[in-house]
């Protein structure tokens, strides 16, 4: 007689939770004091009313940092917009955007199988009004030298400022206002005033708000703090009447102030196992003058990326500029060649070592001409991209630009 042995195996997918509440607090799955497992999860909370929207103030977060992530969607579904991806930083107080007509946020959490004795995270729930539309301005008791630029001299260098803001819905008990005075100086007061010590051209910002996560308004002033003037004369021999007439002829010798524009570094960007699945992360530039537009290709000197990844076959990487116009950086090819120095290794999501790697239209070669071979880094440096930048110019330069990563094949993930 055959004895015969069946073995059933059997698989669970985590099934989606949802929640109508604006009271109680949301734990990690150890509970109140416990601590949390490596289990992922999804969860969604939605308000009460559909007037309100969800707000997250996450009061405790430890998890282990860059392993275990919480993936925060602004939305009812994971299919929603990225609110940001945490590990090493708290997420803080989250709130549903204008934008988010459901209201709801959904958490995703994402570990990465090891276990870590951790108290991870709690959060309080509550809800609030939904965002409003805000209209942001800035005056000040400094001499109007033009549109939104004032001027002062070295030796009055104290300048007050006052910010003010129209909300849609009229309420701004709520309301948050930062400033940013470009001399290193900051406020979050509506009024406020600033010292400039060194003469130079100043960008002044001002962001409101109608509650903390809430989109608002940003606006702009500019600041000319000039040198006291000189003044030289040249003593005439020519002789005159009193009654004649002489012309007297004045020279000014204007001084140029430059300032450098340091556009802002997003963080880091996880890319867990996809299948055409886009991932997407942007940067907010506005260090510019309103209106100032990318005249020429030359005018954008790179654009600057640190990646790992274990298989650059599967990646389609492309800017999208504040005018919607996409630009091709890297076409999916080089098959097991890598972009760093990834950890490849499907039973963990630890990231490895990322390159820097700067797309330019100044590069001798794509980076599919410059691949090693099949489980060799691409090394960092300068690489020309499969479009052309030609193709943004006309963009203005101030408003998001976004850098979107395409992954093609399942069981890949980098950083």
């Amino acid at each position: 007689m055959k004895n015969s042995i069946l073995l059933i195996l059997l698989s669970f997918l985590f099934i989606p939770a949802t929640y109508s509440q604006c009271s109680g607090n949301f734990y990690d799955n150890g509970g109140e004091n416990g601590t949390y497992n490596e289990t992922p999860s999804i969860t969604t909370f939605c308000p009460d009313s559909d007037d309100e929207v969800v707000v997250l103030n996450f009061t405790q977060f430890v998890v282990a940092q860059n392993q275990d992530f919480l993936i925060i969607y602004d939305g009812d579904s994971t299919d929603a917009p990225q609110i940001g991806q945490f590990s090493a930083i708290s997420p803080g107080i989250v709130s549903a955007s204008i934008a988010n007509e459901t209201g709801c946020l959904t958490i995703e959490w994402v570990p990465d199988g090891n276990i870590s004795p951790l108290p991870g995270w709690t959060a309080e729930i509550s809800c609030r009004p939904e965002c409003q539309d805000v209209e942001a301005s800035i005056s000040s008791n400094a001499e109007v030298v033009g549109d939104n630029i004032y001027g002062a001299c070295i030796t009055s260098p104290t300048i007050e400022f006052e910010g003010s803001a129209i909300f849609s819905n009229g309420l701004d008990e709520n309301a948050t206002y930062e400033w940013d005075f470009g001399n290193g100086q900051t406020a979050n007061t509506a009024t406020a005033t600033a010292t400039y010590s060194e003469p130079g051209l100043y960008f002044v910002t001002l962001e409101v708000k109608d509650f903390e996560n809430c989109p608002g308004d940003i606006v702009e002033a500019q600041v000319q703090i000039a040198q006291d003037p000189e003044y030289n004369s040249i003593t005439s021999t020519e002789q005159i009447c009193d009654t004649g007439q002489v012309n007297l002829i004045g020279d000014i010798e204007p001084v140029e102030y430059t300032k450098e524009i340091a556009p802002p570094i997003t963080g880091q960007t996880f890319l867990p196992d996809g299948d055409g699945i886009s991932y997407e992360t942007c940067i907010t530039v506005d260090a510019f003058q309103e209106g100032t537009t990318l005249e020429s290709a030359s005018d954008l000197l790179n654009i600057y990326l640190n990646i790992e990844h274990s298989y650059t076959g599967d990646l389609d990487i492309s800017i999208t500029a504040p005018n919607g116009e996409e630009v091709l950086l890297f076409d999916d090819s080089g098959g097991g060649n890598f972009f760093g120095e990834p950890i490849d290794d499907d039973s963990t999501t630890a990231p490895g070592i990322g390159y820097d790697y700067y797309f330019s239209e100044t590069a001798s070669s794509t980076m599919e001409e410059s691949f090693l071979g099949s489980g060799q880094s691409l090394p960092s440096g300068d690489y020309l991209p499969i479009g052309s930048f030609l193709d943004l110019v006309g963009t203005e330069l101030n408003g998001e630009w976004c850098i979107t990563v395409m992954i093609m094949v399942i069981y890949l993930s980098g950083v």
